[in-house]
């Protein structure tokens, strides 16, 4: 019986040891973050500051046998609110009390910093553990990924440390300045989540669509019809959409991924743009930069500094068969 007891004590510490370790593994924590975030209900309100500005929102998040369903609404300022399920996404403002709708947006519209790959030997980021830090009157577990160069953002995160939530984000450049930081001031988890906040409140107005043809993802390839000549090391092409109902091939919206950092280039017929959106833009953290060619209008969108935006774009060109 003492021998069986010995085994016994002796696997609880080895587990213990192992878990131990992992603690100290940075990229064990990014797993965990990416496995709350997309499986976990929750449910908070949390402040976010970018530009000078602090808004305060408020996020439900519920996964269940219907799905993933998200509801995200403004607490201060004008009153807006997006709304995602198994029907697409819908955003909706009380300043013009119009809603605009795309049947076709699936991916998470919240904190989609998962860790997708990303491994801990990669060229273009670094991961450190720091210290440990209360937020929303919880203890959090602080991670740092480091840019390693000057075409993406750095980020530091405090994780939940029995769940592995994300508590607290900041977007920092290359010089360490404080781009932007979200933090929730409250959270709920699994069963204290009260459901009832999922419920979508319609404007007046009839809803739109958000203009962009409606089309399934296609199979993920490099062989697109416009391409860019030039990407950041490690971005792969991680989503690919075009029209069901094709008639050419000056539309196409792809995304981009390094693991962290996300990046979108649509391509639209000429005469179906207005011209808006030419040149370089900044919302918030987000970088825009559209230029025209003979044929199309390209675009390309993200959380990336200006001048990753620029060098897309300027080299998307048509790829002959």
């Amino acid at each position: 019986m003492k021998v069986l007891q010995i085994c016994a004590v002796a696997i609880y510490l080895a587990g213990f040891s192992m878990a131990s370790q992992a603690a100290n593994d940075p990229e064990w924590w990014l797993e965990r973050m990416g496995a709350a975030m997309s499986q976990m209900s929750y449910q908070g309100t949390f402040i976010y500051i970018s530009d000078g500005r602090m808004e305060t929102m408020r996020i439900t998040h519920v996964v269940d046998e219907h799905g993933t369903r998200e509801r995200l609404s403004s607490l201060s300022g004008p009153q807006r609110e997006v709304v995602r399920d198994e029907s697409g996404v819908k955003w909706s403002s009380a300043e013009d009390d119009s809603v605009v709708a795309d049947p076709v947006v699936s991916w998470p519209m919240f904190l989609d910093q998962s860790k997708r790959g990303l491994s801990g030997n990669s060229n273009y980021y670094q991961l450190k553990l720091r210290g440990r830090q209360r937020v929303a009157e919880l203890s959090s577990q602080r991670v740092d990924i480091i840019a390693n160069d000057s075409y993406r953002y750095g980020y530091s995160l405090w994780l939940e440390t029995e769940s592995g939530l994300l508590l607290k984000w900041q977007l920092t450049d290359q010089d360490g300045e404080t781009l932007a930081k979200l933090e929730f001031t409250d959270l709920k988890m699994g069963s204290e989540v009260d459901r009832s906040e999922l419920k979508y409140h319609k404007p007046s107005k009839e809803q739109v669509s958000s203009g962009l043809p409606v089309g399934a993802a296609k199979p993920l390839s490099e062989n697109t019809p416009w391409q860019p000549g030039w990407l950041p090391d490690g971005f792969r092409i991680t989503a690919n959409r075009a029209p069901s109902l094709q008639t050419d091939n000056r539309f196409q919206h792809l995304v981009y991924s390094d693991g962290i950092a996300s990046i979108s280039l649509y391509v639209e017929p000429l005469e179906d743009s207005a011209g808006v959106g030419l040149g370089l833009s900044r919302l918030g953290t987000s970088h825009m930069y559209g230029r025209k060619t003979d044929e199309v209008f390209v675009t390309v969108v993200g959380d990336v500094p200006a001048v990753t935006v620029e060098k897309i774009a300027q080299s998307v060109n048509f790829a002959k068969p």
